[in-house]
């Protein structure tokens, strides 16, 4: 994975999957998707070690791989709300 050391991958592993269990919790997400992307063959837009928790529900429209695009601001904010 590049430019994180081996704690700080895992320590972000074990948060990722804490955020993950929370967005199915909370949000009543069917599933999640965990995902780093490394290198920009794998579709990495931004150029630093980070973990994408996606919430996934039943017939959204998410198809990897995505266009980054700005989102809901006040959506956003409620899932954070919610997600704390």
């Amino acid at each position: 994975v590049g430019d994180i050391a081996s704690e700080d991958l895992a320590a972000c592993a074990e948060l990722a999957a804490r955020i993950a269990r929370r967005a199915r919790e909370q949000l009543g997400a069917d599933g999640v998707n965990l995902l780093n992307s490394c290198g920009s063959a794998a579709w990495q837009t931004v150029f630093h070690f980070h973990m994408h928790v996606i919430p996934r529900y039943a017939g959204d429209p998410l198809r990897l791989p995505w266009t980054p695009a700005p989102g809901d601001q006040d959506e956003i904010a409620e899932a954070a709300a919610a997600l704390e």
